[in-house]
């Protein structure tokens, strides 16, 4: 049995979004997306998304500091990290806050369809629950 799963995309690269909706199409999984923490937070309440892809850089803050207002909004939401930042301490930080998995960048769609499909696993065991899946990226000029 398939555990049906609702996403929001808390990203402000629209191809990044792109490409992840297409990814989730492909698998029959509806996400709405948000391109700022603000936009994103509104979304979070309005859509109550089983998943959330959370982009760790984003205009109005960052998506590390982002996962408490989601634990606060919900504390039962699991987190998987995927990310190309190279921040010294970001893995620990991320894992202090309840983070479920932590996949290094750059992501396949394999990776991507293993990470939905553990969460729907996750889900169906343990009954429906948000997932938080947070994205970094880094940049050589940052």
């Amino acid at each position: 049995m398939k555990v049906p799963l609702s996403v929001l995309i808390i990203d402000d690269d629209p191809d990044m979004c792109h490409l992840l909706k297409q990814i989730l199409s492909s698998k029959k999984i509806h996400a709405s997306t948000a391109h700022n923490l603000e936009e994103g937070l509104n979304c979070l309440k309005a859509v109550k998304p089983t998943v959330v892809f959370l982009d760790n850089n984003l205009p109005d803050g960052s998506g590390i500091d982002f996962i408490k207002k989601i634990r606060d909004f919900d504390s039962k939401i699991q987190v998987i990290m995927i990310t190309g930042d190279t921040v010294a301490g970001l893995r620990e930080d991320a894992l202090k806050k309840g983070v479920h998995s932590f996949l290094p960048k750059p992501f396949t769609y394999e990776i991507i369809d293993k990470a939905v499909e553990s969460v729907r696993k996750l889900a169906l065991a343990a009954s429906t629950f948000p997932l938080l899946i947070a994205f970094s990226f880094f940049s050589e000029s940052a």
